[in-house]
């Protein structure tokens, strides 16, 4: 029988090392390693939560020693669910669609900080069926397109019809970016569309998108009825005027609403700590693009 040993298992003067003892130490360093989750659920490809917030996030986790997967999602409404269930620790939303995550019976998520304000802007064509917002409540047969399901677009439009039960009125298209944008006042194509961005950025896409086509125009959005407050009293919207593009006579009336980071349960003190410590003391670290 052969009892030659290993000569890598030998250490110190032939005493046998056991053999799994590296492997142990491996395993719990790995352990170790991933015992932190910090999964960041973002948005669309291309937008502000998943190219800018997400991938700064993802950034300052990691250089903090924590592992930081940024997941693409359809927006809010799905990062609040993930974190409710454990499938992300952070996560962006809109306190309107916070606002209705709660009243579905969601359970309260942790605000780490805010990121900054969004607003709704309706674009409809100068001659077309609708050329204001209240076409929508009441001229037969409208369309309004509102991005993808389950977008900050889509949860403000539920938000508005459930406040305002007249904008029921209007029939609902899931499109959104410059699809909708080419599409408005189209054989079959929506007679309106409704997109939720940050105040200020003419160069974001839609905006360039639209002030580029001359026979489009953003619309005021009524305040009327829209006031609506969360459980805690405060107001889901502001009333803003805001720019949509450069020069005199550029501003619309319109609904906006603060976005934030969300921690879930899953998230660890150490993790919120980490980001909470960037966020007090510089947030444009992850609110403006790199």
């Amino acid at each position: 029988m052969n009892l030659a040993m290993p000569v890598s298992q030998y250490r110190n003067g032939g005493i046998p090392m056991k053999p799994t003892t590296l492997g142990l130490a491996a395993v719990l360093i790995a352990t170790s390693a991933l015992a932190d989750p910090a999964t960041i659920s973002g948005g669309k490809a291309g937008g502000t939560y998943q190219t800018v917030y997400g991938a700064n996030l993802a950034q300052i986790l990691k250089a903090k020693g924590h592992d930081a997967p940024l997941l693409e999602s359809r927006g809010s409404m799905e990062n609040l669910e993930r974190l409710s269930k454990g499938e992300a620790q952070f996560g962006f939303a809109q306190l309107d669609a916070y606002g209705q995550y709660l009243k579905a019976g969601g359970k309260p998520l942790e605000i780490v900080a805010p990121l900054g304000k969004e607003c709704g802007y309706l674009v409809v064509k100068k001659d077309g069926k609708v050329t204001s917002e209240k076409d929508l409540r009441r001229v037969k047969d409208a369309t309004v397109a509102i991005g993808e399901e389950g977008s900050g677009s889509a949860i403000t439009w539920q938000n508005m019809t459930r406040l305002v039960p007249e904008y029921k009125n209007a029939r609902i298209v899931f499109q959104g970016g410059t699809r909708a944008i080419n599409q408005l006042g189209t054989p079959g194509g929506p007679d309106a569309f409704l997109f939720v961005a940050a105040p200020g950025n003419l160069n974001n896409q839609l905006f360039q998108a639209v002030n580029a086509n001359k026979n489009l125009k953003f619309v005021d959005i009524d305040k009327g009825g829209l006031d609506d407050k969360l459980p805690d009293g405060k107001p889901v919207y502001q009333f803003d005027k805001v720019s949509v593009c450069s020069g005199w006579g550029c501003g619309v009336d319109t609904i906006c609403t603060m976005s934030y980071l969300f921690a879930g349960p899953t998230a660890t003190d150490k993790a919120i700590q980490a980001v909470s410590d960037v966020m007090a003391m510089s947030p444009k670290t992850i609110t403006e693009p790199k």
